[in-house]
């Protein structure tokens, strides 16, 4: 009996831009559940590999699976109901953070999840937060703050499967600490993540990739 499909196979992917090759033939295969760091230098091609999962970027050779269905320009759209994807540098607009953490769930597929305010704020606090930080101006917040209330919201939508983008790169050790206690909490998530330092977040791995 063949074992179940992978919840994310990249298969011998290759995506270039320009001309020039940024990602070579990359293959990983995560398993439902798995918790898995994908490391390497700087410019080898981690966070793309993350946007082609998205459909963002169109491999030139190799294919995605997601719950054993190929990403396309078609299916994209419906895989990424699947997927909390968190940028190393979240663009969340201007005005009060409030706006930010709240807008993905003024949308209609989301409205259900919507957190009440003790569910928020008791995430908030998790992640280190200061407890006025929804009432903040955007302009005001520092990297490492918009980054984890980028998070925070990212994991209220619930998607059973998260790809972070360098989550820590803007984190003094304190506040990555806090983000790998809230990760390995998590159940029923399977979760990737590109970092040039997996180091950073040591216990959370089930497994470490590198991309040579």
């Amino acid at each position: 009996m063949s074992a179940p499909p992978a919840s994310i196979v990249w298969q011998d992917v290759t995506v270039r831009f320009g001309g020039r090759t940024v990602l070579d033939r990359f293959s990983c295969a995560v398993e439902p559940g798995a918790r898995v760091a994908i490391s390497g230098h700087s410019g080898c091609g981690k966070s793309t590999l993350l946007r082609a999962a998205l459909g963002f970027s169109e491999p030139h050779h190799g294919t995605i699976r997601i719950t054993g269905e190929t990403v396309d320009p078609v299916s994209c759209w419906k895989l990424r109901l699947l997927l909390g994807y968190l940028p190393q540098e979240p663009e969340l607009g201007d005005g009060p953070a409030r706006d930010a953490f709240y807008r993905p769930f003024g949308y209609r597929a989301n409205a259900s999840l919507r957190p009440t305010p003790g569910v928020a704020a008791a995430l908030l606090a998790r992640l280190r937060l200061r407890p006025d930080i929804l009432d903040a101006e955007i302009s005001t917040l520092s990297g490492g703050e918009k980054q984890r209330l980028a998070l925070a919201t990212t994991l209220l939508l619930k998607r059973p499967i998260l790809l972070l983008d360098e989550p820590t790169s803007a984190l003094d050790a304190d506040a990555a600490a806090a983000l790998r206690d809230c990760l390995s909490d998590l159940h029923g998530i399977t979760l990737v993540a590109v970092t040039h330092a997996p180091e950073n977040l040591a216990g959370l791995w089930t497994e470490v990739v590198h991309i040579a």
